[in-house]
């Protein structure tokens, strides 16, 4: 009986040996301090001359309750390469960059950071979406994080054209209940499923008040926006407001009591700065200043929804050159 409990506790301890290396195989934990948010570069100069961005990333030690703190980085297996992406999907691999010039030392509060130049340029160089991503091992487990960076045309090079788009999804603002969150996901679901046109005019028919026209546009169907280039600012195409006849919720037919809406309101928008290759159209339409009312639904069905002061709804679409 010794002898079996002896083999039972040894193949516990074993197990728990086991488990307690798996425990500790942590990744760790990566931030990046600076840049800030998407960096954009808009600068119309020669793409052969590199545009060089100062990183700084640091590695803080989260400790657990079962493991405690995994162990620091080694600085000697960090890794650092750039991929051009279209879309947000990663494309290629286009450099990987040396950090043999970037410098080791601690945050205020004791943290491994690491700073250094990161160059975007060169051979092989075009106006697009760029991921820096970086990547150190701690001895057990190696992680990875991700900076995007967009090196755009000047929106006052714009050429415009018509775009085959598709909803990307639908969101309210914190504190607006216009749309019940348990709604959202459905009429996400149709709006990815749905693409609708778009007509931009270039940016010297913008600057001739020339309009901009979206045609099927999820919830909203049809918009014509007046447009305006914002290049001395964000780089970006704002499109000014409008009225809007409705967003009727109860012809979507969703199976729930209560949605037979038509959110009235005004629209207005902004297409992001334009990004190689083939200049996408990426942006948003903003729906505010909404009252609701009974939609178009079946006969019978109720509209509970109320538009809270302050409640916006926002469109996210992408698009691509017909």
């Amino acid at each position: 009986m010794r002898i079996t409990n002896y083999a039972v506790l040894m193949i516990g301890l074993l197990a728990f040996g086991f488990m307690t290396a798996d425990a500790l195989a942590i990744e760790p934990k990566i931030v990046w301090m600076e840049p800030g948010g998407t960096p954009r570069f808009t600068e119309n100069t020669d793409l052969f001359d590199p545009i060089v961005i100062n990183a700084k990333v640091s590695f803080p030690l989260e400790s657990t309750p079962c493991v405690g703190e995994p162990p620091p980085v080694i600085q000697d297996t960090l890794v650092l390469n750039v991929y051009r992406q279209t879309d947000r999907d990663e494309e290629e691999s286009w450099l990987d960059l040396d950090t043999s010039s970037w410098v080791w030392g601690k945050t205020d509060k004791g943290v491994d950071e690491v700073t250094g130049p990161v160059s975007i340029g060169g051979t092989g160089m075009i106006r697009s979406l760029y991921t820096i991503q970086v990547c150190i091992s701690n001895g057990t487990e190696t992680g990875c994080a991700k900076k995007l960076v967009r090196v755009e045309h000047p929106v006052s090079e714009f050429a415009g054209g018509d775009f085959t788009v598709r909803g990307q999804g639908l969101s309210q603002n914190p504190g607006c209940n216009v749309l019940p969150g348990w709604a959202l996901p459905v009429i996400n679901q149709q709006m990815s499923s749905t693409t609708f046109d778009a007509y931009v005019p270039s940016a010297s028919g913008i600057s001739s008040s020339v309009p901009v026209v979206f045609d099927g546009i999820p919830l909203l169907l049809y918009l014509v926006m007046s447009a305006s280039l914002n290049d001395e600012g964000t780089n970006n195409v704002d499109l000014a407001s409008v009225p809007i006849s409705g967003i009727d919720i109860g012809a979507l037919n969703l199976p729930f009591d209560g949605l037979n809406c038509l959110i009235q309101g005004s629209a207005d928008g902004v297409l992001y700065g334009e990004v190689s290759p083939g200049q996408d159209l990426d942006g948003e339409i903003r729906v505010f200043g909404m009252s609701v009312g009974l939609g178009g639904g079946p006969p019978g069905s109720t509209c509970t929804l109320v538009a809270d002061d302050g409640c916006e709804l926002r469109i996210v679409f992408d698009g691509d050159p017909l």
